[in-house]
């Protein structure tokens, strides 16, 4: 299913090309973090998650004004969208981002609220999924993007 958590973690560990400057004890170790976040996660009205790092961290990589953007306008518009969504809809406002995702029906009869409820959750495992260079990100991107100066 969608919000299957063996599917989450072969995802993190399966890539194209391998990565020799991300273990994959990191990559479970991300994942585990993340998962124990959204293990107790609350029902609506839903909150913007913080950041595990600071706007500047992933820089040269991700600069400062594009992560803040995506971060707070284009992320926050999505928390924004369900949470108005279900405000509308007393029979819903209880279900957890995860219980909407997983809705056969809500899926089906309701692709936007799916959608908006999906890319809340997608953006918060994609903050998790990176690090600053500091915290063991980086690696051959950050060579690559070194090089280029």
């Amino acid at each position: 299913t969608y919000g299957s958590y063996p599917i989450i973690l072969s995802t993190l560990t399966t890539t194209t090309q391998p990565r020799k400057d991300l273990t994959t004890m990191t990559i479970l170790r991300r994942a585990i973090l993340f998962l124990v976040a959204f293990a107790s996660a609350s029902a609506a009205p839903f909150e913007l998650p913080e950041l595990p790092y600071k706007y500047d961290a992933l820089q040269p990589i991700i600069g400062e004004k594009t992560l803040r953007t995506h971060h707070t306008k284009h992320h926050a518009k999505y928390v924004s969208t369900v949470n108005t969504i279900l405000s509308r809809d007393e029979s819903k406002i209880s279900l957890t981002l995860e219980q909407i995702i997983q809705s056969k029906g809500i899926r089906e009869n309701n692709p936007f609220r799916f959608n908006n409820a999906a890319q809340i959750w997608n953006h918060s495992f994609y903050w998790k999924c990176m690090a600053p260079p500091n915290e063991g990100g980086g690696g051959c991107l950050m060579k690559k993007a070194s090089s280029q100066t």
